[in-house]
């Protein structure tokens, strides 16, 4: 199951767009297209990640459902 996200980060507002990868041994791989500008002070923050991890295990519980055959919540 892929999806592409846009995630907006919290210390300096630009956006990026990610694509989560969510694997049926229920690893999940992130790949963040775009530029993130660690020159302007602004890190890999949390927050960016903690966003995208919520995202992938989303992802993952909703693969897990229609493996199961219940419907998404």
């Amino acid at each position: 199951m892929t999806q592409t996200i846009i995630t907006q980060c919290r210390l300096c507002s630009r956006k990026f767009e990610e694509t989560v990868v969510v694997y049926d041994d229920g690893t999940y791989l992130v790949s963040r297209g775009g530029y993130h500008p660690l020159e302007d002070g602004c890190p890999w923050c949390t927050a960016c990640w903690e966003a995208i991890t919520r995202t992938a295990e989303r992802l993952l519980d909703l693969a897990t459902r229609s493996e199961e055959g219940e419907a998404p919540a």
